[in-house]
């Protein structure tokens, strides 16, 4: 964090706007967590995804950001010491890492469900779901925990002067250039692969149902053939034999028995099966937009930050304000207040009232914001 000097006015106002935003962080994924408790229709393995990014969201509210308010806005420098700084910063990178991996999972997620690379059964399994999770926060620790724990012992000397609290690496500028590269841009570019891919694939689904529409195409179902057939076919020949049953007879009904059952079990006509594709491209549509807020938000709050720290450690050390830097700061902390918000587009039973008007029954009903 860049330290610079700001009047008793500007401090003043920023703690209001930090304890604020501590609170709307805390709060809003606190509820969004206490949603999957009392709501069992949430609990999927696609919302278990966005509960994972409500678990980063929230410790960083109740943890990163009162840390940051209480030693760089309201005494201007670190003052708990050099253990908790680093208890503070393995944790910060941690829940900041583990943000971007759960947008890439989420994103991916959705790439799947919407292209159907992946089947209903296999969907629907909780097992892939924990595990993909569990990795999120283990690759989120391993990128730079280890790095901050252990990069004085290695080089055999700190940098760290007293009041400050940064990660050793942040001295080093090849490291920090490449790990902000790597870290941010890498998933980036997956993520906008997913997004693009679900984009294309929802446009051309969209410009086909318009083409049938204008055609006035009716596609024929071999179901719907089949019934009439089978209809002929069990009228005509069903044997009628009062008192004495051959064989073959029986072996004949049993057939038209049998073939009754499956034209009855295959009928499905044309309309119905336009209309469930209809449903299906509804569906993946709005999926599709409330996936593109979530990602365009997140952009959007993350990227100032990452760039201006590749252009002050790769190209001009002294050509970033450290007023501007410590506005991406809190833009990059932002997007954690503005997630809880987020998330009732991509399932409409994700907010929770206000609590005394919430019943702790199985038959929660949640506000619905759309």
């Amino acid at each position: 964090m860049f330290l610079y000097p700001r009047s008793a006015q500007v401090g003043v106002i920023q703690a209001v706007l930090m304890s604020f935003m501590i609170t709307v962080t805390g709060t809003g994924n606190a509820l969004v967590i206490l949603g999957f408790v009392i709501n069992k229709k949430l609990r999927t393995p696609s919302n278990y995804f966005l509960l994972n990014l409500a678990i980063s969201d929230f410790f960083t509210g109740v943890f990163t950001l009162p840390l940051y308010l209480n030693n760089y806005i309201i005494n201007g420098k670190w003052v708990h010491g050099k253990d908790v700084c680093k208890l503070w910063l393995t944790i910060d990178y941690t829940l900041c890492q583990s943000t971007i991996y759960n947008i890439v999972l989420i994103s991916s997620d959705r790439f799947l469900a919407v292209t159907k690379a992946v089947s209903i059964q296999s969907e629907n399994k909780m097992k892939p779901a924990f595990l993909k999770m569990a990795a999120v926060w283990i690759l989120a620790f391993l990128n730079f925990g280890p790095a901050i724990i252990i990069w004085e012992y290695a080089v055999g000397y700190s940098l760290l002067s007293e009041g400050d609290c940064n990660p050793e690496f942040f001295y080093s500028g090849h490291y920090l250039l490449y790990s902000s590269i790597f870290d941010f841009f890498t998933p980036m570019t997956a993520i906008a692969f997913f997004n693009l891919s679900i984009y294309f694939n929802i446009r051309s689904r969209t410009k086909y149902k318009v083409q049938r529409n204008l055609a006035g195409f009716q596609e024929p179902t071999m179901s719907s053939v089949f019934v009439v057939d089978c209809t002929n076919v069990i009228s005509r020949n069903m044997p009628s034999v009062p008192h004495e049953t051959t064989p073959s007879v029986s072996r004949n009904s049993k057939i038209l028995q049998s073939l009754s059952r499956i034209c009855k079990t295959n009928h499905h006509s044309p309309d119905v099966r336009d209309e469930t594709k209809n449903s299906a491209l509804a569906k993946d549509k709005k999926m599709a937009k409330s996936l593109s807020v979530l990602v365009c938000t997140f952009s959007l709050c993350w990227a100032p930050y990452c760039f201006l720290t590749i252009v002050r450690e790769g190209f001009c050390t002294t050509c970033i304000s450290p007023v501007l830097y410590d506005v991406t700061c809190w833009l990059f902390f932002l997007n954690s207040s503005i997630n809880p918000f987020i998330y009732p587009l991509c399932h409409p039973v994700f907010f929770i009232p206000p609590f005394p008007s919430l019943h702790l029954s199985h038959d929660v009903t949640f506000t619905k914001i759309l």
